[in-house]
């Protein structure tokens, strides 16, 4: 059994690097978003030149590696703080470690405990350019089928912010495009305002892949359209 921590350097917010896991030599890209604020990960088996992972967002108590059966380890980062990566704590109340360890028996001074780790969060983004909604509703963006729940989230909601001019209002909209559902549905919000929707945390998680839509609207829009700037779901981790 083998187990290697992944080295970074506070305060950098980017690198790249590559290192062995196991009989696979791979490439690390890591990248701090200050906008985000949060970290992604890029992982290339050298091999094959085959991306593994592809700028998935880095947080704590998560097998990065666990939901696509690479099977060259798993990939953990552990907080000494309860609090996801930041720039300045990764490297140090932060640890990444790669190991071949298998779950059931993996020690507990490289896994977190459900003791230890009471919320985290993981922000899955869904605009990165300014996007118009018009209309009712406008389909922004489709995330693709992912069961969430194998993840390790136990619920999820749904962030928004809109630009809404004057004499005009927006609201958004989370779509369970699967079973045809609409999970979340925000209040009209009434401009001129740049506002943060926040959309509930309780919202329950099926065992099994769904597509989630996300709209936005202008339910009223004599002043112009709601201009989606950024949007994203948090999922929950207990």
């Amino acid at each position: 059994m083998t187990t290697q921590t992944v080295d970074f350097l506070p305060g950098v917010p980017d690198h790249v690097f590559t290192t062995q896991w196991g009989d696979v030599r791979v490439q690390v890209e890591a990248h701090w978003s200050a906008i985000a604020a949060y970290w992604t990960l890029t992982i290339v088996r050298l091999d094959t030149s085959a991306t593994l992972l592809a700028g998935v967002p880095l947080v704590c108590g998560i097998d990065l590696l666990g939901p696509y059966n690479f099977g060259i380890g798993r990939l953990i980062a552990v907080t000494s703080t309860g609090l996801n990566p930041t720039l300045d704590n990764i490297g140090t109340d932060v640890i990444v470690y790669w190991t071949d360890t298998p779950a059931t028996t993996l020690a507990g001074d490289v896994a977190p405990t459900a003791a230890v780790y009471t919320v985290g969060s993981l922000f899955y983004p869904l605009i990165t350019t300014p996007t118009l909604g018009g209309g009712v509703y406008t389909l922004l963006a489709t995330l693709p089928a992912t069961n969430y729940q194998a993840t390790g989230a136990v619920s999820f909601g749904l962030s928004a912010v809109l630009n809404i001019p004057l004499v005009s209002s927006g609201r958004v909209r989370l779509y369970d495009v699967t079973n045809h559902v609409t999970l979340y549905e925000s209040a009209i919000t009434a401009g001129p305002t740049t506002g943060l929707d926040v959309g509930a945390r309780g919202i329950v998680l099926p065992n099994a892949p769904i597509v989630l839509e996300f709209w936005v609207g202008s339910p009223t829009n004599t002043g112009g359209d709601a201009l989606c700037v950024s949007a994203g779901i948090t999922a929950y981790f207990s």
